[in-house]
């Protein structure tokens, strides 16, 4: 495996273990966050019970993905070469989108997004290994 595959898959799986963490403490600090809206309005506290469900599957969701994703990567599974192309296309658009707001996290951002899309798309020892 590559250097910079095995590099980019640890990352992601920290990342994964990062959402995963967030999300179970997004679970777990529900109510302490639905007994200060709840203060406002029970209206607002449906709402905000019903989102918190909500973000906690999706960041669930995304940590099983990125895993998948890490998994893949270090299996050398060219499938999961292309979806972090993709996902890192996206975040680079996203980057490019928010440098208005925060100059210097958007460029860092911007950076390491396509160092890892050069990597993974162009290098021709990276593309052999996962052909």
């Amino acid at each position: 495996t590559p250097i910079g595959v095995k590099i980019i898959s640890v990352l992601m799986y920290i990342g994964s273990a990062l959402l995963f963490l967030i999300a179970l403490l997004l679970i777990l600090g529900a109510q302490f966050i639905l007994n200060l809206i709840s203060d406002i309005s029970p209206v607002l506290n449906a709402i905000g019970a019903s989102l918190v469900g909500i973000v906690s599957v999706v960041l669930m969701l995304m940590a099983v993905i990125y895993f998948i994703l890490a998994r893949g990567l270090m299996k050398g599974r060219n499938w999961a070469r292309i979806i972090v192309i993709i996902f890192t296309l996206l975040s680079l658009v996203s980057a490019f989108g928010s440098i208005l707001i925060d100059t210097s996290g958007s460029i860092i951002s911007i950076i390491i997004d396509g160092v890892i899309v050069w990597y993974l798309g162009f290098k021709e020892s990276v593309r052999i290994y996962f052909s």
